[in-house]
């Protein structure tokens, strides 16, 4: 556990993640969900025990080539600004492989 980026106020950069997606698109569906996409926020967390306020950041990476709404399309293995990871998706759908 601790802080990975000292500039970024958020102290539990390295704390294990496992949260949900806040936000997804209102237009644009996988599997009945709605897609998410860079700037969507996690859903709002923290790890008690670790020093870590609760934060909601928002999706850092996406693909570089499918975009929903203006936005890179979040993949499995995309990261927020807390480094949580999207961990699962859909089984049918992918993007860049992902």
């Amino acid at each position: 556990m601790g802080d990975k980026n000292p500039l970024d106020n958020i102290t539990c950069d390295l704390a294990p993640k496992k949260t949900a997606t806040q936000m997804g698109s209102s237009t644009v569906f996988v599997n009945g969900t709605g897609a998410v996409r860079l700037g969507d926020n996690v859903a709002v967390h923290t790890f008690a025990g670790v020093g870590c306020p609760t934060h909601a950041p928002g999706l850092v990476s996406g693909s570089p080539n499918v975009f929903v709404e203006g936005k890179a399309l979040g993949r499995k293995n995309d990261t927020y600004g807390c480094t949580a990871k999207i961990i699962s998706g859909s089984s049918n759908v992918y993007a860049n492989g992902n």
